[in-house]
């Protein structure tokens, strides 16, 4: 992203400025998303103020969720550019194929880590977790394994599908951003495009079940917001503006 800007005749420094903004606001709201859309499993064991001050941010045990840390991160960012003066949709623009990029490796640390696990796969590139990993105990709850197993069933790399989805957004994003015609086009694109390939994806993943009755996770709900309002908010910038606008505001 510095690199972006300083090809566009901008202050590099403001890549890594930015990023420190998005950082701890993403962090903080991936950790609340998580812990509110969890609260009676990561919460049941704990007794007392301080034992409840301490899960709450006790990221040793997991517990961090995309969407939150997406909404969170994307307020701290237009914070950021309120403060110094610059607009948010000409620097979305330059910066969405670098978010796609660091997801690309987020969801490689979610394969490492075992988190965001797929269903029952019988295809060839179905994974084996290993004994203990987070699939492993989670086919132990649900009664799959009785945990004598070497490893656990087959399943869906869904890490590996999110990141590969996330590679080819961040290629789709950063191939567009030179046709863009108003500021904000690219931004949209990827508000638009991701929450679909999500949507998609969501239906092979087995750490998820479906919410208010349907067989629809919470992130499915998200994305579909997402899409209405990316979609929105393209309609409607398509319709008021006309060129890209200069990232300095007076």
């Amino acid at each position: 992203a510095s690199r972006r800007l300083e090809k566009a005749g901008e202050d590099p420094n403001i890549a890594w400025d930015v990023a420190m903004w998005i950082f701890v606001g993403g962090i903080i709201g991936a950790r609340v998303f998580f812990v509110i859309q969890y609260f009676p499993r990561v919460f049941a064991n704990v007794h007392g103020p301080g034992e409840f001050l301490f899960t709450l941010v006790n990221l040793q045990d997991g517990g961090l969720v995309f969407y939150g840390g997406a909404i969170l991160g994307a307020v701290a960012f237009f914070m950021f550019c309120r403060q110094r003066r610059l607009s948010p949709l000409a620097l979305g623009d330059l910066l969405i194929p670098s978010i796609f990029l660091g997801m690309t490796f987020g969801r490689l640390g979610c394969l490492l880590n075992g988190c965001c696990f797929g269903d029952y796969c019988e295809l060839p590139w179905a994974i084996v977790f290993p004994p203990d990993s987070v699939p492993f105990r989670a086919q132990i709850d649900q009664g799959f394994l009785v945990g004598g197993e070497t490893g656990s069933l087959p399943i869906h790399p869904t890490q590996v599908y999110s990141a590969l989805n996330a590679f080819a957004m961040a290629l789709l994003t950063w191939t567009w951003y030179p046709h863009r015609r108003f500021s904000g086009e690219v931004l949209a694109l990827g508000w638009i495009v991701y929450p679909i390939s999500r949507f998609l994806v969501e239906f092979l993943r087995g750490d998820e079940l479906g919410q208010f009755g349907t067989m629809l996770t919470i992130s499915q709900y998200v994305s579909a917001g997402l899409f209405l309002s990316g979609l929105l908010f393209y309609i409607l910038h398509m319709r008021s503006s006309h060129e890209p606008s200069p990232l300095q505001q007076p």
